[in-house]
């Protein structure tokens, strides 16, 4: 635990936070990712809270599904708005997405939100956020 606390301390290039969290399916336990940042305009974001509007935030969820495979939630919400990009590396089956969408519509209504929600499938579309490299420090001949 203090490891992924000192992970979650250390920001990585693009000022993202990541976390690591535990998660048992039953069988095993395995782990979610989940990056985390602020915007990187910080006028904007402050102008946005002097008129009274939340700040916003964007994250990343990775998880591996033992039916789906690889999946990552890339995720912006600002004040009453959330939009999503689900990507997965094959295409989900066209009654899964229309089941997705209809949970996320009915969740961010009842929120009292508007939104988006779309898919993406294919390995080229994910976001990938890399630590930054550790300084090499000693003498170099």
């Amino acid at each position: 635990f203090a490891k992924l606390s000192r992970q979650a301390a250390d920001p990585l290039p693009g000022d993202w936070r990541a976390f690591s969290i535990p998660f048992s399916d039953g069988a095993e336990i395995s782990r979610i990712q989940l990056f985390l940042r602020k915007p990187v305009d910080e006028d904007e974001e402050a102008a946005g809270r002097r008129r009274g509007q939340g700040g916003s935030t964007r994250f990343l969820v990775e998880v591996e599904l033992s039916r789906l495979g690889a999946i990552q939630l890339d995720g912006l919400v600002r004040d009453k708005r959330f939009d999503l990009i689900l990507r997965t590396h094959d295409p989900l089956p066209a009654e899964l997405r229309q089941d997705i969408m209809r949970i996320f519509t009915t969740t961010i209504e009842a929120m009292g939100m508007t939104g988006s929600a779309s898919f993406q499938p294919g390995e080229r579309s994910w976001v990938h956020v890399q630590p930054q490299p550790q300084p090499v420090r000693g003498v170099l001949a």
